[in-house]
């Protein structure tokens, strides 16, 4: 194995969106550049300076849709999730690209992990505030069991009284493992697709809670020279996620991308 630097893995990456956008035109399947990466297109017409992971996202019903396709399909590049992947610890899916392997800071190791693109699927989030309150609540606790349970070893804290109570709690999530608590997050995540509102949420992130019409129209924009899909109201989306998202951050928090260690077989198409 060889391995991958910051300039090979957005080739990488850039490879993986590319095939993804023709799957998604040829099977009408909607998606967005999501995150990070929907900034970068919008401010930079590409990655972000200090970036090097590409983000995109789907409504459920595409994102089932999408599964399903790639199920199916003989090409270089393959869908892993929660449910075609023992080992996976994420809500979410990764399309990834053949005869690379990645190993994610700090977490268990994926065995069949390669170089990625994140596929966040967004859902129907309640009206009511009870509702979206209980919701809200079992998510972030399922999350942390997640979480703490894909860890590669226990982290202890600086406060001492706080190490037992948590390293209990690493031990009940461990008992379970993060598949299961991914595949609960899942489960509650879906619990109102059946029924109306105006509100969808990125289960997988931090009460990333937005209109439904944000993604009711799509627009093309520049990202590294090719055109992709975002929402024609691209504006409100970045500004519940960030804020002022033009403004630049101070340099000592450019910090982004995923940190990972990534590397080639000799077969790979580079």
């Amino acid at each position: 194995m060889k391995e991958i630097d910051s300039d090979l893995l957005k080739r990488m990456e850039l490879k993986i969106l590319y095939q993804i956008d023709v799957i998604c035109r040829k099977y009408k399947i909607k998606y967005f550049l999501f995150g990070g990466t929907l900034i970068g297109a919008i401010r930079h017409q590409g990655f972000i300076p200090w970036d090097d992971d590409i983000d995109i996202c789907m409504l459920r019903n595409d994102y089932e849709r999408f599964t399903a396709v790639m199920e199916n399909l003989v090409t270089d590049i393959y869908f892993l999730n929660v449910d075609n992947c023992e080992e996976y610890l994420h809500p979410f899916g990764k399309v990834c690209l053949k005869n690379t392997f990645v190993k994610e800071p700090g977490i268990k190791p994926i065995p069949n992990l390669g170089v990625f693109v994140d596929v966040f699927p967004f859902d129907t989030f309640p009206e009511k505030k009870v509702k979206q309150k209980i919701l809200l609540k079992k998510m972030y606790i399922t999350y942390k069991f997640r979480w703490v349970s894909s860890l590669e070893r226990y982290v202890r804290t600086k406060k001492l009284l706080n190490n037992i109570p948590n390293y209990i709690g690493y031990l009940i999530a461990n008992m379970k493992g993060p598949q299961y608590h991914a595949r609960k997050l899942n489960h509650f995540a879906k619990e109102y697709e059946n029924t109306e509102s105006s509100l969808v949420f990125n289960s997988a992130g931090h009460r990333e809670i937005m209109k439904r019409d944000i993604f009711n129209k799509t627009v093309y924009v520049s990202f590294e020279d090719e055109q992709y899909p975002i929402p024609e109201k691209y504006d409100d989306c970045l500004k519940a996620l960030y804020g002022d998202y033009m403004k630049l951050p101070p340099e000592s928090e450019r910090k982004g991308g995923h940190g990972v260690e990534a590397y080639y077989y000799e077969e790979a198409e580079l």
